[in-house]
């Protein structure tokens, strides 16, 4: 009876909230298993749920600047426009943009990855690849946004950000497999 109540629990998903599964992308990579047993839909799911958060953030970031630099160039209240408008069109910009500029990446990625992942002898598939670059690529998203709308405020542009940005997603996923490849092993010596 007890034996049968593991196995339920081996092969049922962990739930997991949104948040956590943040902390859990950027700071335990111990943690992808758990994640991805959740499947693909639910990996997507908190892709564009990640960056929907972030463009929240960039659309209040942006509207207040615009309405107050509209406001302070023309010394007047603008009737017609409202911050909601403005709100709506830089969310909406910057959500398809990013989603689909990550959405690349991600899918370079883990067809790469999957590659890779043949030619060791490891096998992710392009399933289980595509899941660990979507939740390895959680940091670069949101120091990405975090440079972005810096960037615009400071006026200060570092060249090469987006490179490095990607090459933070392989450092993800190289650990990862690194981990993994251990684990195997240590199971074979078991």
């Amino acid at each position: 009876m007890e034996e049968v109540k593991e196995e339920e629990k081996q092969t049922k998903p962990v739930k997991i909230n949104f948040f956590k599964k943040i902390w859990y992308s950027i700071a335990k990579i111990s943690k992808y298993e758990e994640m991805r047993s959740q499947g693909v839909g639910i990996s997507i799911k908190y892709f564009f749920g990640l960056i929907a958060l972030l463009c929240i953030f960039i659309g209040v970031v942006a509207t207040i600047l615009q309405t107050s630099l509209i406001n302070n160039a023309f010394d007047i209240q603008i009737q017609n426009a409202s911050p909601i408008y403005y709100f709506i069109i830089y969310f909406l910009a910057y959500f398809l943009v990013i989603s689909l500029v990550y959405a690349l990446y991600i899918i370079i990625i883990s067809l790469y990855m999957w590659g890779i992942t043949k030619i060791i002898k490891q096998n992710w598939g392009f399933k289980k690849s595509l899941m660990n670059t979507i939740y390895a690529s959680t940091l670069s998203i949101i120091i990405n946004v975090i440079y972005m709308v810096t960037s615009y405020l400071a006026k200060y542009i570092i060249t090469y950000f987006d490179v490095i940005s990607v090459v933070l997603i392989f450092i993800y996923i190289l650990a990862l497999v690194n981990m993994e490849k251990k684990a195997q092993k240590n199971k074979k010596q078991i």
